[in-house]
Formats: C-alpha cells, sequence, structure tokens
C-alpha cells in the first residue's frame, strides 16, 4: 500500500525527470486527474518544494503553460561511498546541482568504529560546506554484503570487525534524516547510468577494483542484486593465468589495486603513498610498473569476456582509480577482452572508463537518496 506522500514524491520525480513542467505535463506524466495534480502542485509550491517559472513564451495563439521547476534551495541530499581507505562525499542542492564533496583517506585499514567515526566526520563536512541548507537524507555506499531494507552493514572483508552493523541507525543517529543502504559498486553502476556515458543504458556492468574486486549489473533496465543480495561478489572467483602467475590465485588476489601495490607501499603499507608512487613510475615509463598495469588489465580483460558471455551488457564500465590512468589501462583491457572471446559467437559490447571519476558511487548514493526521500506533506 502507497503512502499518503506517495503522489507528491512522485510529482517530485517527475518534475526533476522533466526540468520544467506544466501541471498539465505532470497530469499526464503520473495518470492522474488534472484537478487532483493541480492541488497537490499547488501545495508543493506553498511548501517551497517547487517554484512557478510563469507562463512559458509563446509563438503562436493559444494558452500559455504555467512552468514550474525544482526549488534547489528546498534542502539537499548527501551521497557516500567509501570503503577500506577512502571515502568520498557529495551534496546535491534540491534541483540535483552538486554543491560540495570531500574526500577522506586512511593511510591504514580502520576498524569498524574508525570508519563509522570518518562517515560521521565526512558528512559533518558536507553539511557545514552547504550552510543553511537542510539535509533531507543520505544515500551511503556500503562496500561488501549490506541489507538494504534493514539498513545493516553484513560483511566487508577487508575489515576486521565490520560484522552486521546497523549502520543505517547509527548515522540516523546523529543526522536525524532518513539513510539509505545500498552496495557501493550499485551505486556506481547506477550513476553511470542516470548521468554517466552509459545514460539510459538498459544492460550495463560495472567492474570496480579498488582495495576489493566487485561487479555490479543492470539487466533488462534492472538493478540484480540476487535471491540473498549477492550478486556481483566475484572476487572469490579462480583468476586467469596471466602474466606470471604460477598458482591458482582468487579474482580478487590478482585482480584488486593492491595486487600491483604492494611493491610501493613501503613498510607502513601506506596504499595511499603506494598508488601516488605507482603512477609516478608510469610516468616515467618505468619497466617493472608498465608489467604491473599489463598484469591486472589482463586479469581485468580475461573478467570482462567471462561476463560478456554470461550476461551479454551493451556496455561495460570500468570504475576505481585505475579509471584515471586512462586509455593505456583501457586499450589493455580491451585487447586481453576482445583476445579471451577469438572464435566465440559473442558480440562485443563497448568497454569504457567512467566519466564520473572517483565520486561516481557518491553521485549514485546521492541519487539515489534524493529518489527515495519523500516530502513531510500530508494528503
Amino acid at each position: 500500500m502507497k503512502s499518503e506522500k506517495e503522489p507528491y514524491a512522485e510529482l517530485i520525480r517527475q518534475t526533476r525527470q522533466l526540468s520544467q513542467a506544466s501541471r498539465k505535463d505532470l497530469a499526464n506524466a503520473v495518470g492522474f486527474a488534472r484537478s487532483t495534480v493541480g492541488r497537490q502542485v499547488d501545495q508543493l509550491v506553498q511548501e517551497g518544494y517547487l517554484v512557478e517559472l510563469g507562463p512559458e513564451a509563446m509563438s503562436s495563439a493559444g494558452r500559455p503553460r504555467i512552468l514550474l521547476e525544482l526549488n534547489p534551495e528546498a534542502g539537499c541530499f548527501f551521497g557516500i561511498d567509501f570503503e577500506a581507505r577512502s571515502l568520498f562525499g557529495i551534496a546535491v542542492d534540491f534541483a540535483q546541482n552538486t554543491i560540495a564533496r570531500h574526500t577522506i583517506t586512511h593511510r591504514q585499514a580502520p576498524s569498524a568504529d574508525q570508519l563509522i567515526h570518518s562517515i560521521k566526520m565526512l558528512l559533518q563536512h558536507l553539511q557545514d560546506e552547504v550552510g543553511n541548507l537542510p539535509p533531507l537524507s543520505i544515500g551511503l555506499g556500503v562496500p561488501g554484503q549490506v541489507d538494504s531494507d534493514k539498513g545493516l552493514a553484513l560483511h566487508y572483508e577487508h575489515i576486521s570487525d565490520w560484522n552486521n552493523i546497523p549502520l543505517s541507525d547509527e548515522i540516523n543517529s546523529s543526522f536525524k534524516v532518513p539513510v539509505y543502504l545500498e552496495n557501493n559498486t550499485r551505486t556506481m553502476v547506477l550513476a553511470e547510468r542516470w548521468f554517466g556515458s552509459a545514460a539510459g543504458c538498459n544492460d550495463l556492468i560495472c567492474l570496480n577494483a579498488r582495495t576489493g574486486l566487485s561487479v555490479a549489473v543492470i539487466s533488462g533496465g534492472h538493478l540484480l542484486r540476487g535471491s540473498h543480495n549477492l550478486a556481483g561478489e566475484i572476487r572469490g572467483w579462480r583468476a586467469p593465468r596471466c602474466g606470471d602467475t604460477k598458482t591458482l590465485k582468487t579474482l580478487e588476489e590478482v585482480g584488486a589495486l593492491s595486487a600491483i601495490l604492494e611493491p610501493y607501499a613501503g613498510e607502513g603499507n601506506d596504499l595511499t603513498a603506494a598508488w601516488d608512487r605507482f603512477q609516478d613510475q608510469l610516468k616515467f615509463n618505468d619497466p617493472e610498473a608498465n608489467k604491473k598495469l599489463a598484469d591486472i588489465a589482463c586479469v581485468h580483460g580475461e573478467t570482462t569476456a567471462a561476463l560478456i558471455q554470461l550476461l551479454n551488457p551493451e556496455k561495460i564500465i570500468l570504475t576505481g582509480p585505475l579509471s584515471e590512468i586512462g586509455d593505456n589501462y583501457l586499450e589493455m583491457v580491451k585487447a586481453t577482452s576482445k583476445s579471451a572471446l577469438e572464435g566465440l559467437h559473442c558480440s562485443m559490447p563497448s568497454i569504457q572508463l567512467s566519466t564520473l571519476g572517483l565520486y561516481s558511487g557518491a553521485v549514485g548514493a546521492a541519487a539515489l537518496a534524493l529518489q527515495q526521500w519523500t516530502p513531510d506533506i500530508e494528503a
């Protein structure tokens, strides 16, 4: 049964989708009587969620439409995407314009309590940045397994005590707004479909290589979660025999970022500094760095080839820090994938780098928050 507030939320969603709309446009979009929609729109205007722009310019005779749009000052939404060492936060206003962004980095993997503290610090920084604009809801892109309905972070391999954490309640207790959870690679694939180069794509895969390795899938226009919310958990797959690999390893052991950064991490195992050193070595065309990039690109290319055969996507988007390296990495992934599929009756999809950069998961989390939020209006 729908909430009494749902019609108002749907009108806001339709206005966001249409950018500018008249009452008639909105009535047609939601399929309700124009008189009913008119009253609801009037209420949304009165509450400050919508603003009237006045009559549109007319080039011919007829009654002009009174156009409406979202009021950017009605509030804001926060999106957080995090993993073991990096947290990315973004704030968007009510009209979905980005108004703040911030990053927090851990030199070493934190405990669960430390990570939750960092999430709260990041949210507080965003709140300070937006000033008097009231936060309306928060979206969290959470690594590992989640229970979105219960707001639980179930398990994340790279934080030793990250198990069955009531993360929605924990964050809500500090910020007093609704908190929505989703796996972070899934927030990335949603962001790429809504705002990135895969806009409108109905069959899409994101391969995300960071501290861990995971996949998110949109098939037939629907986000795949699986019967136990485990869709995309590929890290335990057996790795392809790329490079000098002589023993069987898991896909995550050879395909996550740590697989190439260990020689650059030093005694403190600071993978953030290691990433900077690795990038510097690539700029100087260091043979060892080039080989490590080729090895991990080979793993990702073999993995995309397997996913192409399994799911037949239209596009595959590569996300995570490696996407910042650019075409050198991309072309190696493409070449390996194409070679792996040679001779098979298989349609080669477009393989691309994320156009949203390192904030793609946060963008998707913020969009998820604003889409699920409902205004506090009684029918």
